[in-house]
């Protein structure tokens, strides 16, 4: 299986395994981390499948890729609202 743009380790390991478990597995199989961004066009193989109706949808649906990752035209991240507070940003640590 080819990475698409924007897939994670766990999104392959979902679409062709079946489980998000197997995600594990597809990093030590590839000597890559978990978190490790991937390149799109990079050769995964998958270590086997856990759950055919999971990967049976995924045959016939678009890939799921979600890694978040920066656009060249999109503005730098910024966090605030209900429910975000800072550390050193909206409060003090003493």
């Amino acid at each position: 299986m080819r990475t698409q743009p924007r897939q994670t380790l766990l999104d392959i390991a979902l679409a062709a395994c079946g489980s998000p478990e197997d995600a594990v597995q597809l990093a030590i199989l590839h000597g890559l981390s978990l978190s490790q961004e991937l390149t799109p066009g990079m050769d995964i193989t998958p270590p086997r499948v856990s759950n055919g109706k999971v990967t049976a949808f995924f045959a016939i649906t678009p890939q799921p890729a979600t890694a978040i990752t920066a656009t060249p035209d999109s503005q730098p991240e910024t966090f605030g609202g209900i429910n975000y507070m800072g550390i050193e940003i909206d409060f003090k640590v003493s």
